[in-house]
């Protein structure tokens, strides 16, 4: 069996990539593609085989990338832009009480931030240190998001997925990309977005929140955007942002 990773910086989609892969190859996302931060040793045992024109694969997820005790064969990574993902972390901050993460000792929404000017505070400190300290716990080093994403574009059996691509081309740019990951064609339902998205970003619930591209340009003025993009030119042009 071809075990594939799915890896991420935390908040750039990982569970949205997931529900999309188990909705197309009908497994259950919370068993069939286990979470290696929640199954640890056990991961590989959860893993649930998919056959498909004479291949068999299976998914599990890791925001660690390239799981040693696994030793995936392929490694996809989906990343997103960094002011999505510095917003989306500021959610899940919220959403989890990491009290210790705000400079006033209380979680608060993403919105109350920006209605009482403290957002600023908080974009200058992820343009200065780009999330070093929001993942340390789980990532080390590599809470740093261009950190990870060097890091992951220098693994061998690495390919890079690009949330806002997916996000706009969606059935073209799963089939296409999935049928080149896994070696066979891949044709999916045309309301196989649809479908996930009542599951996600109309479920309800928080953790989803925005739910979209470009969510950035709500919530940050312009000029913070252009300082931003001033200062990581380079880094946002590899990644295609610029």
């Amino acid at each position: 069996m071809k075990k594939i990773e799915l890896a991420s910086y935390p908040k750039c989609g990982n569970t949205w990539l997931r529900h999309l892969l188990s909705k197309h190859f009908e497994l259950n996302i919370h068993v069939d593609i286990p979470d290696f931060h929640q199954r640890h040793s056990e991961t590989e045992r959860f893993i649930k085989p998919v056959a498909c024109e004479n291949q068999e694969f299976g998914f599990y997820k890791s925001h660690v990338p390239n799981v040693k005790a696994i030793g995936p064969d392929t490694i996809v990574v989906i990343y997103r832009h960094p002011l999505d993902v510095f917003l989306s972390s500021l959610n899940y901050f919220y959403i989890n009480g990491w009290d210790e993460k705000y400079f006033d000792g209380k979680a608060v929404t993403v919105e109350d931030l920006k209605g009482n000017g403290q957002l600023d505070l908080y974009f200058h400190q992820f343009l200065t240190e780009s999330g070093s300290g929001y993942f340390d716990g789980l990532l080390g080093k590599l809470s740093n998001y261009y950190k990870y994403m060097d890091h992951v574009k220098g693994l061998p059996n690495s390919i890079l997925l690009k949330y806002e691509n997916l996000y706009d081309e969606r059935n073209s740019y799963f089939e296409k990309f999935f049928s080149d990951v896994l070696g066979t064609r891949i044709s999916c339902a045309t309301d196989l977005f649809s479908s996930v998205d009542d599951k996600t970003k109309n479920s309800g619930g928080n953790f989803y929140w925005k739910s979209k591209k470009r969510n950035y340009e709500e919530f940050l003025t312009s000029k913070q955007v252009s300082l931003y993009e001033e200062r990581y030119k380079s880094e946002l042009e590899v990644l295609g942002y610029l």
